[in-house]
């Protein structure tokens, strides 16, 4: 297999960090780092060692999690996440609430139907569960915007999927990039 000629960058110890972001070698001084235009000349040369090759640059996954911050699933979800050091944003929909073009549009990226987000053990869905189940896929949604305790939570969405409840298994999978 053929090798680049070019060693992307070194940090200040010398080791390879294979990063080609300039503002991430921490620029500080000339003589630990290659110069801006090097740079340039570098990836410029690179990208097109990488076309001639078919090489395509990974791509960099971002989880999105969705949560209430006072749910304990939730929270044993976010802390999986930070413990693992996975790239992802997460969100308190309780405290940033979702509107209705939002939740349509994060359930069609996520594949999931209304009703697999639908939370059947909250007090509001218990409370009135012959009219929850009555409605249509529409209004149930609009119903969740107005009460979110009728979302299952915490929601997790990545490239390899989406995740509905605090499972690690399903999560690992996720955060590696695993599709089974």
């Amino acid at each position: 297999m053929l090798q680049p000629a070019l060693t992307l960058a070194f940090d200040s110890s010398g080791v390879n960090s294979g990063n080609t972001d300039a503002a991430s070698w921490g620029l500080a001084r000339r003589d630990e780092c290659i110069t801006v235009p090097a740079l340039l000349l570098m990836r410029f040369h690179m990208r097109t060692w990488c076309e001639k090759f078919e090489m395509r640059p990974r791509e960099v996954k971002v989880i999105r999690s969705y949560i209430y911050a006072s749910c304990t699933s939730c929270r044993k979800t976010d802390a999986w996440l930070k413990d693992s050091g996975a790239d992802y944003v997460s969100r308190d929909y309780f405290r940033d609430r979702f509107s209705r073009d939002e939740l349509t549009r994060i359930l069609n990226d996520a594949r999931l139907p209304v009703r697999d987000v639908l939370s059947t053990r909250s007090k509001v869905y218990k409370d009135n569960q012959s009219e929850i189940d009555g409605l249509s896929d529409d209004a149930l949604l609009g119903r969740m915007i107005d009460e979110p305790t009728l979302l299952r939570r915490p929601i997790v969405i990545g490239a390899g999927g989406a995740i509905v409840g605090h499972n690690p298994k399903r999560l690992e999978a996720l955060v590696l990039g695993d599709d089974d």
